[in-house]
């Protein structure tokens, strides 16, 4: 529970003096947003970004999972579209985000409506898995705020339902994951669709050399916020690696699940297959379980990701995709049960844990096809990983 502020004068700013988000910038009826919404002082990146985004700057912010980048850009935004709706009382969509999974275009939402509680904002998630009826009748009814999916925005554009000539701000959310998922020409296509005069705000943990481009053709002088260690695991993560050789990787699996007693984990596998048949498997050892992948319907994918947070859940099995919208500040425990093919999607995958500071916990379970995987990770991240045999024992060197 927040301290009550002093009741505010003529100039609407007494009890805000000295308030971090207020010294940032933003208008006091968003400082008091965030704070009901739990945010009393700024991150690293939100302390740099939300400046710059508030005198109308480009920019690129570079920050990994769990930084607090979501609301580095939502918090000025929020502040324009009420500085807008003072002006003029229209209902015209002036900002567009663009994130590249359903789950994380509803996760951005529940952001926008947790930190903007006493504006009368309205905004809608654009992604599949929704009726198109649905979608454009909002549309035409008029929204100042649309948080979309390449896809599905491609397609409302192309029928006519979604009109983007009066976006003033864009912003592209997890940059990276976009171009690793395939939407590189999409997102030049509704950039190029874009008025020239925008605000472009590029976030991204990583910066591919499709994101150079990106920034050198579509942006206007940006300044670049870097986060220290963007792109690298964060130091409040403990990791380690588990060489499963010779034994089942689903018992070891079930070893270190049994051994913890409260907390949740988040399970990673490599396809969709794999995440039903593993969930059944542990389902089978009364282990409280389920998958979320791409091939089930948005309706269902929702009602598991609120059983995971609500904690109905101990295990959640998942593909990368659907992982992407879950954000739980006290997830205890990252497995990869399946390494990823690159270094950054395991830095992806392991950020899910130890956010806003938390200690978190990151645990591969490794077979011996996965010795050169296992090698580039130990090779960017060092000594913060430890590798350890079934048995428990630290394991020196890769051979």
């Amino acid at each position: 529970m927040t301290e009550p502020r002093n009741p505010p004068s003529e100039t609407g700013t007494d009890g805000f003096e000295g308030d971090p988000f207020f010294e940032l910038g933003l208008a006091p009826t968003i400082v008091d947003d965030a704070a009901a919404a739990g945010l009393l002082t700024p991150t690293p990146i939100q302390r740099e970004a939300i400046p710059a985004m508030l005198t109308g700057q480009d920019l690129i912010g570079l920050a990994q999972t769990g930084t607090g980048k979501t609301a580095a850009y939502l918090l000025p935004l929020l502040h324009r579209l009420l500085d807008r709706k003072k002006a003029k009382d229209v209902r015209s969509t002036s900002t567009l985000v663009l994130a590249p999974t359903r789950e994380l275009a509803y996760q951005i939402a529940d952001s926008v409506k947790s930190l903007s509680t006493s504006l009368k904002l309205r905004y809608l998630v654009v992604c599949g898995g929704e009726r198109y009826d649905h979608q454009i009748r909002s549309l035409k009814k008029g929204v100042d705020m649309i948080i979309a999916t390449p896809g599905r925005l491609e397609d409302l554009q192309a029928r006519g339902a979604v009109k983007l000539h009066e976006i003033e701000h864009f912003v592209l959310d997890e940059g990276d994951q976009m171009i690793d998922l395939g939407f590189y020409p999409a997102i030049k296509r509704i950039l190029a669709s874009l008025p020239d005069t925008r605000q472009t705000v590029l976030f991204s943990a990583t910066m591919p050399e499709e994101m150079r481009k990106l920034a050198e053709g579509f942006l206007r002088d940006p300044v670049t916020v870097k986060v220290e260690n963007a792109g690298q695991t964060v130091d409040a993560i403990s990791q380690r690696a588990l060489l499963a050789h010779n034994v089942d990787k689903r018992d070891l699996l079930v070893r270190e699940l049994e051994a913890i007693e409260d907390g949740q984990v988040l399970v990673f596998v490599r396809t969709r297959m794999r995440a039903d048949e593993l969930a059944e498997w542990l389902g089978k050892q009364g282990i409280g379980v389920d998958a979320l992948h791409g091939d089930m319907r948005q309706y269902i994918r929702q009602k598991v990701i609120r059983k995971f947070k609500a904690g109905t859940l101990k295990v959640l099995v998942a593909t990368d995709v659907a992982a992407r919208g879950i954000d739980m500040s006290g997830l205890r425990l990252v497995i990869n049960f399946d390494l990823p093919e690159t270094v950054d999607t395991y830095i992806h995958r392991i950020g899910r844990t130890g956010r806003a500071g938390r200690e978190g916990e990151a645990l591969s379970i490794c077979a011996g096809v996965d010795q050169e995987k296992l090698a580039a990770i130990l090779a960017k991240v060092g000594d913060r990983l430890v590798i350890t045999d079934s048995n428990g024992n630290v394991v020196e060197a890769l051979v």
